[in-house]
């Protein structure tokens, strides 16, 4: 399992409040989407906080994990506020995680590229229980129902119980959401594009 799993874990964990995170089931009633974006340079994988510069040409992956069976959508809105579906993609399949799956997106090893048009932007990752097409995945992006995003845990110390990240970076970058009462979760990270 590596780091970024093991963290991911632990952010769906404790978003999940009451509920209980034991060897990837959970016992929760309503579900929780998580997600940590990543920017590569080099080979090198940093976490992306929300509200971070970047520029033209860097490259970015998802990696998302939920505490129940979901379909898994990625939409980027431009700085125009455009909406494009990133995953699925074209003719591809639908994804589809199970329960404590960690899923990098897009899932054939590739990377997300940001083009050469700059402005405000933002990745959303939509989970839900029935799939949906491209319409209703947008609709409920624009209905912004879903802007119930909780935070990680703090930092806490390694003889304290609870949540450890390395660093504050990675506490900024992992963000969870719980399921609506309508099977969906929905978590939005925006960015500046220069």
């Amino acid at each position: 399992m590596t780091r970024r799993t093991v963290l991911l874990a632990l952010c769906l964990s404790a978003c999940a409040g009451n509920s209980t995170w034991n060897a990837g089931k959970s016992t929760d009633l309503q579900g929780v989407v998580g997600l940590l974006m990543q920017q590569t340079d080099g080979g090198r994988h940093q976490p992306i906080p929300a509200g971070r510069t970047l520029h033209s040409g860097d490259r970015l992956n998802i990696v998302a994990q939920v505490t129940q069976p979901a379909f898994l959508y990625v939409v980027q809105e431009t700085g125009n506020h455009a909406l494009s579906m990133l995953v699925p993609g074209g003719d591809a399949p639908l994804i589809k995680a199970e329960l404590g799956q960690v899923l990098n997106l897009p899932s054939d090893g590739t990377w997300f590229q940001l083009d050469q048009q700059t402005g405000e932007e933002s990745l959303y990752l939509v989970a839900s229980e029935q799939s949906l097409d491209a319409s209703s995945v947008f609709h409920l992006i624009r209905s912004d129902a879903f802007e119930r995003v909780r935070d990680p845990p703090p930092i806490v110390g390694p003889k304290d119980r609870g949540i450890r990240f390395r660093t504050p970076e990675e506490r900024a970058a992992a963000r969870c959401a719980p399921f609506s009462a309508k099977g969906t979760g929905v978590l939005r990270l925006s960015y500046r594009h220069e």
